[in-house]
């Protein structure tokens, strides 16, 4: 048996800026992709959601959604202008004695 603990992050890169879709108030200046000392790449700056129910998760998505760049182009009037990624994380501890 484990404990699982589940949060969310929402990033949009447009112009070469990264910006934390649940957070819009945290300047695209404060956070930065670095690759840390294993090797690994990482958001600093941007924050996560804790999560707890399918309904948590959509509403994230639904609250960033909203948050993103749009811009009209010939084809549609409110065209997304960037690239977002939706994260899911998912932390699993044994529980002590398992």
């Amino acid at each position: 048996t484990a404990k699982v603990e589940l949060r969310v992050g929402y990033l949009e890169i447009y112009n070469e800026e990264v910006r934390d879709l649940l957070h819009p108030e945290i300047p695209s200046k404060n956070i930065a992709v670095r690759e840390n000392s294993r090797g690994r790449i990482v958001v600093q700056g941007a924050q996560e959601v804790p999560v707890h129910t399918l309904a948590d998760v959509m509403q994230c998505l639904a609250t960033g959604s909203v948050n993103r760049t749009t811009g009209q182009t010939l084809m549609n009037d409110v065209s997304s202008r960037s690239h977002a990624i939706f994260t899911l994380f998912v932390d699993q501890t044994p529980l002590p004695g398992t």
